[in-house]
């Protein structure tokens, strides 16, 4: 053996031992750090990474630190500091929930009153955007609410939204309840609130709207009777390519066979073989996509069917009359 090969050997032999023989940290007494010790210096670390980015100016990624470090642990600072910023790059609606949040964590009479001095100034801000607020009370009080397809999650006990005026659509729903959909009417520079209580009975109790009173029939049923229709035509478009595309791999199997059984002893047999078996290739590519658009078909139309409503749904558009100070409220009943 070469000396130059013993001594990389050689070497490489003694960094194995040398690490093998070291005692680790558990051995040598050095403590583990325990979960309970890492979810406390994690927020810390995320608050101190969050100041570092605002002194460099970047004020998206503080307010993401800041806001992971309040999911970690709900304290005053980490929220309060993420509003400030929304606030400061003129996302208002998001700076609105998260002081929301803060002032449900605030320790003193001192810090909660701060709290509400910046709630009532971006409110007042959204006011002359020209929003309107819409404030939802379902019952349950975990229904799952959505407003024009956005989940709307309680903040600080709230679930708010401030919208454009104008035609909106909310879902209550909750397990075991029957759903509600109404469409709400927003007014510029107004709060609308929409208090719903839903039922497992055959009628739902009546429900308040903007301080009217409303009764939505238990028969509604969520938009979606499109999907029977849709799920048959897509089904149809299924079958047909998947039909094609068995077709056409079926045959572009066969011509790579043909292509196969081609005697290529002259070049002009070659050259018939590359060009029969290009053809035999781009048949089968095409059945491959074909089969694949039938198989997507497929899925899609199997979804359709599966969530469409039984029946199909019917609605009426009822306007209500407004309660003193309120806004007029347009709800669409489905039955």
């Amino acid at each position: 053996m070469q000396p130059f090969l013993r001594l990389a050997l050689c070497l490489a032999l003694a960094t194995v031992l040398a690490h093998v023989a070291q005692p680790s940290r558990v051995l040598a007494g050095e403590p583990k750090p325990t979960p309970e010790v890492l979810r406390e210096a994690l927020p810390e670390a995320l608050y101190t990474k969050a100041r570092k980015a605002v002194a460099a100016g970047r004020l998206v990624e503080a307010a993401e630190t800041f806001e992971r470090a309040f999911l970690l642990s709900p304290e005053h600072r980490f929220a309060w500091n993420a509003g400030r910023l929304r606030e400061r790059m003129g996302e208002l609606e998001h700076a609105h929930r998260l002081y929301l949040l803060a002032s449900t964590v605030a320790k003193d009479a001192a810090t909660k009153a701060k709290d509400d001095d910046a709630i009532r100034a971006v409110e007042e801000l959204l006011y002359k955007q020209g929003l309107g607020r819409l404030s939802i009370v379902p019952t349950p009080g975990d229904a799952a609410v959505t407003v024009d397809g956005i989940l709307v999650g309680p903040v600080a006990g709230q679930r708010i939204r401030w919208l454009q005026p104008g035609d909106h659509r909310v879902e209550v729903d909750a397990r075991g309840y029957t759903a509600s959909v109404v469409t709400l009417r927003i007014a510029a520079g107004r709060e609308f609130v929409h208090t719903i209580s839903l039922s497992t009975s055959a009628q739902q109790p009546v429900g308040q709207a903007g301080g009217a009173p409303i009764h939505v029939d238990t028969k509604a049923r969520r938009p979606g009777s499109w999907k029977t229709a849709g799920g048959l035509v897509t089904g149809g478009v299924a079958v047909v390519a998947l039909g094609v595309g068995i077709g056409m791999l079926l045959k572009g199997a066969g011509a790579s066979n043909d292509a196969n059984a081609m005697p290529i002893q002259t070049l002009d047999q070659v050259k018939a073989y590359d060009k029969a078996y290009d053809d035999a290739r781009s048949i089968w590519t095409l059945g491959a996509v074909a089969g694949g658009v039938g198989l997507a078909a497929a899925g899609a139309a199997t979804w359709m069917l599966a969530t469409a409503p039984r029946e199909p749904s019917k609605s009426a558009l009822v306007g209500l009359a407004p309660a003193a100070g309120g806004a007029t409220a347009w709800v669409r009943v489905a039955f």
